[in-house]
């Protein structure tokens, strides 16, 4: 479970299942995959699609090769877009 807040203090909550349903949603539109976790050394995950950005922060889900999901959670800083 995971809990974002907006800027009027209002709290969200994403399960699991609600992130990666849509995920799946917007690869099955067509909507590629442009975020990435950028980890403290440098490097950056393989790219995912947005699920969820609020003033507290943002959800990112990335496929990997065996086509499960990672879910990302943390502030905006914490992603980059690469396109």
């Amino acid at each position: 479970m995971y809990f974002l807040w907006d800027k009027d203090q209002h709290m969200k909550e994403f399960t699991d299942e609600e992130i990666i349903a849509n995920a799946m949603e917007q690869e099955s539109e067509g909507i590629e995959p442009h975020f990435a976790y950028k980890y403290g050394d440098g490097s950056y995950s393989d790219k995912g699609y947005l699920v969820a950005n609020m003033y507290s922060g943002c959800i990112v889900a990335v496929k990997n090769a065996y086509g499960k999901y990672h879910i990302f959670h943390g502030f905006q800083g914490d992603f980059a877009m690469l396109l």
